[in-house]
């Protein structure tokens, strides 16, 4: 048989565990979850791994099996040790299933088959917690990988949805659905499915107001003055910031020069123009409160109809 969610609430109570931390002379760091109460039903979750009901214990400095657990479930509940992973769970890929136990997935040639990355045909089940991707493979591409209980969709817990992934990447999509993705690795590349975390190998999320979109570059760098009265100008400007006071800057005015604060200055912040880095931070789109702190454009409030994008630092429509 295959394990279902009849006897979950057993068997979450069966291997409940707090929450501790242990030091393993293996050199390994071992978290055990504290099950939470949903709907009167406690329900057990992983944190390294897949598997619903996890079976690992420190033994003379070393993570082992726990195979108590496994039995305290189901009988024939296989403790095995998941593919690539140092921690154990009950049935999970790779356990024996001579009676079909199994947490969820199926049972093949006496062996549970549906684990992380594995193929599955169209009409075939993952295990546990995994759902099916487009690609046939467990935990593939735009596979779901939510997790049952709904207040589980936090910040901080990224990597629990993570492990649900070939990929080691669980986006959460507008529309609210978590799916496994690709990190966008080639600069360029679209990330408008979820521009504060799909960039990988140092890139940026970048607005592009045109096409309302995302794409992961390189972060900016101030480009090299190209014209040649550059080197005039900075004389020029070193002339008169002698005459300003300390932390003013001599900015164009005219045929002369006045005394700019660019580090707070909210209409020339970060340089005198656009040519030396500065922006005019009244101006940025989308914004409703903002500011101007060690010469960078903070924004505070954006306006209705408009999101904060926090790596970018600007404000998006909503759409």
């Amino acid at each position: 048989m295959l394990l279902r969610s009849s006897i979950d609430a057993a068997a979450a109570a069966a291997v409940a565990a707090v929450v501790s931390t242990v030091l393993v002379g293996c050199g390994i760091s071992v978290l055990f979850a504290q099950p939470v109460i949903a709907n009167n039903a406690v329900v057990p979750l992983p944190i390294y791994g897949y598997g619903r009901f996890p079976c690992t214990k420190e033994l003379d400095g070393c993570l082992k099996p726990d195979q108590s657990k496994c039995d305290a479930i189901a009988a024939g509940f296989e403790c095995v040790q998941q593919k690539n992973s140092t921690y154990f769970f009950c049935g999970i890929a790779g356990a024996a299933c001579p009676s079909g136990v199994c947490d969820g997935g199926q049972c093949v040639n006496g062996k549970c088959v549906g684990g992380l990355g594995d193929p599955v045909s169209p009409d075939g089940h993952c295990m546990s917690l995994l759902g099916l991707g487009t690609d046939h493979l467990c935990g593939g591409e735009l596979a779901s990988c939510a997790l049952p209980i709904r207040q589980y969709e936090l910040q901080p817990l990224n990597d629990q949805y993570n492990q649900l992934c070939v990929s080691n990447f669980c986006s959460r999509g507008a529309n609210g659905v978590n799916q496994c993705r690709e990190f966008v690795t080639q600069e360029g590349g679209d990330c408008t499915f979820n521009p504060e975390r799909a960039c990988a190998n140092g890139l940026v999320p970048t607005y592009n107001q045109e096409t309302h979109h995302f794409t992961c570059e390189k972060p900016p760098s101030p480009p090299p003055p190209s014209y040649p009265s550059h080197r005039v100008r900075v004389r020029a400007r070193r002339k008169h910031d002698s005459r300003c006071p300390p932390s003013y800057t001599a900015c164009p005015l005219g045929d002369s020069y006045e005394c700019i604060d660019i580090l707070n200055n909210l209409e020339q912040c970060g340089g005198c123009s656009a040519d030396d880095g500065g922006v005019d931070c009244t101006t940025l789109r989308g914004v409703a409160g903002v500011g101007c702190v060690a010469g960078r454009c903070e924004i505070w409030t954006c306006e209705d109809g408009y999101d904060f994008i926090s790596p970018s630092g600007i404000c998006v429509p909503v759409h």
